[in-house]
């Protein structure tokens, strides 16, 4: 009853005090299907677009098919709710830490922003996810496999992700944890890994054109197969990583520590190892 009192509230808030719907974005939502989420728990294919959601629990609710683009559900309870086909363009999740066994099958996440919230553990992978906010987000073991970061800044924890052929192109990674993760066949072109800890990683055949990795630790990696051309890895730890068929056109390794690295098949034309430990 007080969910429902309070859902109605808003609704009266938007409505009336401001003469228009305040929470509005890129298309108003609609009364009647605010009624409906108040009512039924469930709101598939509903236009709810702007509503501001925040602090509501809506655990096992439906929003399949719906439009939630803009959507406020910062630290809303969202543990199996079914966001299946849902538009979430720009929607904020933050601080959201109960989202374990939701949903995102075919969601538009497009500039969504998911700062200080908790994802681990949850399967994005193939969805849109271009220009996406995720700084000091929980990333650990999430799928993110096929999914479209580019231009996204991604949170500090990606500890054992699933990012095997993601777009990452630009993406800011500066910093980050991927230690275990698999990054196999992504595309990493002009892409920000300074700082990042990419030990023991899966970089095979991933595209890291023009990438910076420099300060990086990628010890134990394997980046068997990657294009590293024009990248600049300097004062990067590459020990016993395996470089084997990579491509290092142009790759600077400036001060970098590439003891027991494995470069064998290498391209290595114009490669820079000035006061490398090799």
């Amino acid at each position: 009853m007080k969910f429902k009192k309070n859902l109605i509230l808003i609704l009266v808030i938007c409505l009336v005090i401001s003469g228009i719907f305040l929470c509005y974005q890129a298309k108003a939502f609609k009364k009647e299907d605010v009624e409906i989420l108040v009512n039924t728990r469930a709101c598939p294919n509903c236009d709810l677009s702007g509503l501001d959601l925040s602090n509501y629990d809506f655990s096992g609710v439906d929003f399949s098919g719906a439009n939630l683009s803009g959507v406020k559900f910062r630290q809303a309870k969202l543990s199996k709710a079914n966001f299946k086909n849902a538009n979430l363009r720009n929607a904020d999740f933050g601080f959201v830490t109960f989202l374990s066994g939701a949903n995102f099958e075919n969601a538009n996440l497009a500039g969504a922003h998911f700062v200080h919230a908790n994802l681990s553990g949850l399967n994005l992978s193939n969805n849109d996810l271009s220009g996406s906010a995720f700084a000091n987000t929980d990333l650990s073991g999430v799928n993110l496999k096929g999914a479209n970061l580019s231009c996204a800044s991604v949170g500090n924890n990606l500890r054992g992700a699933n990012l095997a052929g993601t777009n990452l192109t630009n993406a800011d990674l500066s910093n980050s944890d991927l230690s275990g993760a698999n990054l196999s066949n992504s595309d990493l072109s002009e892409a920000d890994l300074s700082g990042a800890n990419l030990s023991r990683t899966n970089l095979s055949k991933a595209n890291l054109k023009s990438a910076h990795c420099g300060n990086a630790n990628l010890a134990n990696s394997d980046l068997s197969g990657a294009d590293l051309s024009n990248a600049s890895c300097g004062n990067a730890d590459l020990r016993s990583a395996n470089l084997s068929g990579a491509d290092l056109t142009n790759t600077n390794f400036e001060n970098s520590d590439l003891r027991f690295a494995n470069l064998s098949g290498a391209k290595l034309i114009h490669t820079d190892f000035a006061n490398a430990k090799r």
